[in-house]
């Protein structure tokens, strides 16, 4: 997988840190990435208080955010609410994507408009609406730090800030210890690099030193699922892809994604797909 990434992340917390301070209230940066593993996170799972804001420019992304997943196109914004534990990647082994990031200071917002990131707001948004226009007004004038530059990106906040309200949803944000959020994405992450194998949610709370119930019950709260709704869900998108390789058998795609024998696969993909990997395959004329 190759990733050019402007900004850095921390990689033993995975807790990105936002330098953003209140004479410049924007982080921007250009994102260019090529998978070469359909569902890994070229970015990895990570949260922060600001708000983020994803902009495809070249290519699709696909952002997980809080357990959903959302292809977003050129044209199209994704807005990452704060304190959502997200990640992002290429949809496709062979899809070359280069985009922008947008990441608004927490507290300049919450010193403008004090309990602002209290509520979740909506997260997609296309070519015609406001906030699509107001993130590529703030693109183009990444590089210009002069005084009035800095201004007029303050005036775009406020102006983003009045937009989003329109879309408040009413629902708080997660609010979570940081250390279980922390805890969250850890096993996000260690999910995501040992799905083959076999792990089960008492495996991961023994490494993890929690306990099973404390687990299980943060993990439902901030990945918005279970610990294994998602490694199934983990290892059905890597075993659609191997259907695509006529060259495996489904026994061998079902171990090799980590199902216990081709029984357990092909009982769990009917139950999430509707049809069985052959009939898939052959749909698609894969």
């Amino acid at each position: 997988m190759g990733l050019l990434f402007t900004k850095n992340i921390n990689q033993d917390t995975i807790h990105e840190n936002i330098f953003a301070s209140q004479e410049e209230p924007l982080d921007i940066f250009p994102v260019d990435v090529m998978n070469d593993d359909v569902g890994a996170s070229a970015i990895p799972k990570h949260w922060h208080r600001a708000l983020e804001f994803v902009i495809p420019q070249i290519g699709r992304s696909v952002v997980f955010d809080e357990g959903r997943l959302t292809t977003v196109a050129p044209g199209e914004v994704y807005m990452i609410n704060s304190r959502h534990i997200h990640a992002l990647w290429s949809p496709e082994d062979d899809e070359e994507y280069h985009g922008w990031c947008i990441q608004v200071s927490a507290d300049y917002i919450e010193s403008i408009a004090p309990g602002f990131l209290d509520c979740a707001y909506a997260s997609f948004y296309d070519s015609t609406q406001s906030i699509s226009y107001l993130c590529g007004m703030m693109i183009a004038g990444f590089g210009d730090d002069s005084p009035e530059a800095v201004y007029q990106r303050k005036g775009f906040v406020h102006f983003m800030i009045y937009e989003l309200l329109k879309t408040q949803s009413g629902v708080p944000v997660t609010q979570l210890v940081d250390k279980n959020m922390q805890l969250i994405v850890d096993v996000l992450n260690y999910i995501d690099a040992h799905y083959k194998e076999d792990i089960s949610v008492q495996d991961l709370a023994a490494r993890f030193y929690v306990s099973y119930g404390h687990l299980a019950k943060v993990f439902k709260i901030g990945a918005g699922m279970s610990v294994k709704a998602y490694i199934t869900a983990r290892r059905l998108a890597h075993a659609r892809h191997l259907l695509e390789d006529p060259k495996l058998s489904v026994t061998e795609i079902a171990l090799e994604s980590g199902f216990p024998n081709v029984k357990s696969f092909e009982t769990t993909f009917r139950k999430d797909m509707g049809e069985t990997p052959r009939s898939y395959r052959q749909k698609y004329h894969l």
